[in-house]
């Protein structure tokens, strides 16, 4: 009896493999430090409006500037919920979901440059420019916005390829229904429109390749018509009849400028499309890497190219399938000069709805940009066309280039992580030992904080909201209001002013500058400090915390409270470790009470525990219980500790 063996097509053994390989190099890129990342920036006050009042006013606050964003946001938190992770790993789903679809599109236009395409989708995947991944509770937007478009622009290309008249229109209103959907959810991304009309007009070429030049043109209206008259149509309701919050965005700010001075408005735009473009498509690629690991320490830069080695060597190996499937790969010959040009102008078309409204690309490493990631399509398509024109007799030397952008992406990737995962480290310091510092807090303080992140925050909202979930958990006002301490603040503290802001126009905060609070981290080997206005105890607070610490009222501190103060587990995570910041807190409180045995109790138990202090002012509040009460000898102790030190001998001896 004769056995029967199956052949396994090769072409389609390469799809699998370009597949997995795709999905692969994304999780290395953006998934292995997911679970240590927390909340950042936006993400606070959409965990205060869900948590506080549910998805309907996460809705609320959607109308100021993008209406069906809320919609959907209110859809995924009632699915994920606070639990970070969780969004974290619905954000890289949507990134891979996006990335195939590019490749699947790419695929069904030049079926036969298996390479490139793949190699285009793979710098697609990894494009250092967008750094804001970790971010994901916010970005899963954008995110599925670029899925939406992508899957939309793949459904218009399979429409004109199929033969069949029903299936064609059924892509059709696929097409059509994503569209809307990414049009209408994130307006900055219509610049993408411009790869949908190229790649059409590659698709209906190719299907016909002896239609008369105005026949193409009629086909191409007829299969863009529909979408085309949606685009106008949302940039005429966005322009003229939405009105915006951001003043930005409406049409009257966006055409004064250009009415007024037109001449400088013009020129400002073509300096910043040409910096934007040099950015965005060259110089992210390097200058964000080189910034943050120029000093990195020896073990995460081992780690980071150890992955960066591993997708090297992944891409090299599928490199070596691809020329075996498929010798005589047309690729290089055919096109390069497509891709070259379809990069060039949908990069511009994707810049410019950015800078005409004053948005910009930042490759500055603690202001991560978070709009280049729809640019990234043309990046991609730019740089594999322009490595394939250069090396269209040199295959080798095309794989090295495009395994060193690769590789570096990976690293890039790799680093910011970090960052995000320090940032995240030190917002949970601050908060859990805030709540062993203060067991409440009175009704109106207003905090301020600083840590030594990189990323740090920006927006008083990143105080407030984490201050209410912890403080007021079970209110739907903002009891405690929070500021930013950076230069334009500064006079507020120091006028001590009192006023009232609506944060998007659907949560009232009201700010008296009379009862801020300070609250810092000087360095990273510092626990909170809760600075006392009535003197600076650390000389190395920041500056601006120098000028400032006098306006910082300790009496907003409640010494007792009725019910049990923590920080919730699903946003926070568990209470940490009670290490020399808990005893060092709970010290602090008890100096607020003038309680000195417990300060005395607790110096005790610390030492007995191994505990101590490594910014010598933590152990100020210890000397001060035993000078008190008379241990001269543990006073001589952390009188020698505080010896080295200048200031804190002269704090000391006062």
């Amino acid at each position: 009896m004769e056995k029967t063996t199956t052949k396994i097509n090769p072409s389609k053994l390469e799809s699998v493999i370009a597949l997995v390989l795709i999905v692969l190099v994304t999780i290395i890129a953006y998934a292995l430090l997911m679970n240590s990342f927390g909340y950042y920036s936006d993400e606070w006050y959409v965990a205060w409006a869900g948590r506080t009042s549910g998805p309907e006013l996460i809705v609320e606050i959607h109308q100021f500037d993008r209406p069906l964003m809320g919609y959907f946001y209110s859809l995924y938190y009632t699915i994920l919920g606070d639990n970070p992770l969780g969004w974290n790993i619905f954000a890289v789903g949507l990134r891979v979901i996006g990335v195939l679809a590019f490749w699947y599109t790419l695929r069904l236009l030049w079926p036969k440059s298996l390479l490139a395409t793949t190699s285009v989708a793979l710098l697609f995947a990894v494009y250092p420019g967008f750094m804001v991944m970790p971010k994901a509770i916010i970005k899963v937007n954008p995110l599925f916005t670029l899925a939406c478009a992508l899957i939309s622009i793949a459904f218009t290309i399979k429409s004109v390829q199929i033969q069949k008249a029903w299936k064609a229109i059924a892509f059709q209103i696929f097409a059509f229904l994503f569209g809307v959907i990414y049009i209408f959810y994130v307006e900055y991304m219509i610049g993408l429109e411009f790869i949908r009309w190229s790649f059409l007009w590659i698709a209906l070429k190719k299907r016909d390749s002896s239609l008369s030049f105005m026949e193409q043109i009629r086909r191409w209206f007829l299969n863009t018509g529909p979408i085309l008259l949606m685009t106008i149509g949302m940039m005429g309701w966005r322009l003229f009849f939405f009105e915006s919050g951001r003043q930005a965005m409406n049409v009257g700010s966006i055409s004064e400028d250009f009415l007024i001075t037109p001449l400088y408005s013009f020129a400002g735009l073509f300096i910043e499309m040409t910096r934007d473009f040099i950015e965005s498509a060259f110089a992210a690629w390097f200058v964000q890497g080189y910034a943050m690991t120029a000093r990195a320490a020896y073990r995460p830069w081992i780690i980071s190219f150890s992955l960066a080695a591993l997708v090297v060597i992944s891409y090299f190996g599928y490199a070596a399938i691809t020329q075996r499937v498929l010798r005589n790969d047309p690729e290089d010959k055919d096109i390069s000069l497509s891709f070259i040009w379809i990069g060039i102008l949908g990069i511009i078309a994707a810049l410019f709805p950015l800078i005409v409204v004053g948005r910009q690309v930042y490759l500055d490493a603690a202001k991560y940009n978070k709009y280049t990631i729809h640019v990234s399509v043309g990046i991609s398509l730019l740089i594999i066309g322009f490595l394939l024109y250069l090396a269209q007799r040199n295959r080798k030397g095309y794989l090295i280039v495009v395994s060193v952008f690769l590789g570096l992406a990976v690293q890039t990737h790799y680093f910011n992580g970090l960052r995000y995962q320090l940032d995240w480290q030190y917002q949970k310091d601050l908060w859990w030992q805030l709540s062993w510092r203060a067991p409440d807090l009175k009704d109106g303080t207003l905090l301020a904080a600083k840590h030594p992140s990189k990323i740090t925050f920006s927006e008083n909202y990143e105080i407030w909201a984490p201050a209410n979930l912890i403080y007021r958990p079970d209110s739907q006002e903002v009891k405690i209001s929070g500021e930013i301490i950076r230069t334009e603040t500064e006079g507020w503290f120091l006028r001590g002013i009192n006023n009232e802001k609506s944060f998007r126009t659907a949560i009232p905060v009201s700010r008296n500058f009379e009862n801020a609070l300070i609250l810092t981290i000087p360095n990273s080997i510092s626990c909170l400090h809760v600075i006392n206005g009535n003197r600076l105890e650390d000389y190395q607070e920041d500056a601006q915390v120098k000028l400032i610490y006098h306006t910082s009222n300790i009496d907003q501190i409640l010494t007792e409270s009725t019910s049990k103060i923590s920080p919730p587990i699903e946003i926070f995570g568990p209470e940490p470790q009670q290490d020399w910041c808990y005893y060092y807190q709970k010290a602090e409180l008890a100096l607020q009470q003038q309680a000195w045995d417990d300060i005395a109790a607790l110096g005790s138990e610390a030492e007995q525990l191994g505990h101590n202090a490594t910014d010598l002012v933590e152990w100020m509040p210890f000397l001060q219980a035993y000078a008190y009460l008379g241990n001269f000898d543990r006073v001589e102790d952390i009188s020698r500790r505080l010896g080295s030190d200048k200031f804190q001998r002269h704090q000391a001896c006062e």
